[in-house]
């Protein structure tokens, strides 16, 4: 299982939609979060509901609104009333309930062939933090604007992270790293101009 989705899974179990709700004024109560609990939601219309129009479902850890026609779980509340992109809420809601990192599976750097040295690698037009910066910035957009389905995204931001990682950990030159994050640029560009993966 990749990290965004052990992060995500953990929030939706450790995190109470309840608390999370009351933490942004919606009229819930956290000491009743094992119920249902009807409020009104002001994510539709002019933001003026007065009617409850929403339940929380502490069994699922989610609401649904009836007048959006929308069930929401903690990190879609937090993405949607902060403005936020999936990752910020993963990171958002992880500080303000203090869960701590989750580690990364450390992976063996990359070794050198026993037969000679490695060939050289070759000069860098575009750094990896260009790279980087360039395809978090595609990933954000892709899942603020919901353009592909989440599980289709999920790999690329776990392969971004991993990537990011092992090149913080100087476990992947920058030329390696940098080639590695230009494939998952062009593998999401491959799947927004409708061609088939590999």
């Amino acid at each position: 299982m990749g990290r965004l989705r052990q992060r995500a899974d953990r929030i939706k179990r450790e995190v109470s939609i309840a608390s999370v709700l009351a933490q942004y004024g919606y009229r819930v109560r956290v000491d009743a979060a094992h119920r249902q609990q009807q409020f009104p939601c002001n994510l539709h219309g002019d933001g003026r509901d007065n009617k409850p129009s929403a339940r929380v479902y502490p069994a699922s850890n989610s609401w649904y609104c009836f007048a959006c026609d929308k069930t929401r779980d903690p990190i879609e509340t937090v993405r949607e009333v902060e403005g936020i992109g999936f990752r910020e809420a993963l990171d958002w809601l992880e500080k303000h309930y203090s869960l701590p990192s989750l580690p990364f599976e450390d992976e063996e750097p990359e070794g050198v062939a026993p037969a000679g040295r490695p060939a050289p690698e070759p000069e860098l037009e575009v750094s990896f933090e260009e790279t980087e910066k360039a395809l978090a910035q595609t990933l954000n957009m892709l899942t603020q604007d919901r353009v592909l389905p989440m599980d289709t995204l999920l790999p690329f931001w776990e392969g971004h992270d991993q990537l990011a990682h092992m090149r913080e950990k100087k476990a992947l030159s920058e030329a390696k790293a940098q080639g590695a994050m230009a494939e998952l640029q062009r593998r999401v560009n491959q799947l927004l101009d409708g061609e088939p993966g590999e």
